[in-house]
């Protein structure tokens, strides 16, 4: 099949084949690299949300009294 072509024509071929090949397995490491660059950005921010609410939580335990004298809570 491939001896009928000319060398110029096998050249070329083979390079858009490997270049096709590189290109496609780029995009997938790529994709990859993208995605757990993501997850760990959410991770952080997830973290930072938790370590807010816990002080948020902590801070309102310590100051319940000042805020809200004699447990009267509105009903």
């Amino acid at each position: 099949m491939f001896k009928n072509l000319s060398l110029s024509l096998k050249v070329i071929g083979s390079i858009i084949a490997v270049l096709a090949i590189i290109s496609i397995a780029s995009f997938f490491f790529t994709r990859r690299h993208v995605n757990d660059q993501a997850e760990s950005a959410f991770r952080d921010k997830l973290r930072q949300i938790t370590g807010m609410a816990t002080q948020t939580r902590m801070w309102f335990s310590e100051n319940i009294e000042t805020l809200v004298p004699n447990n009267d809570f509105k009903h």
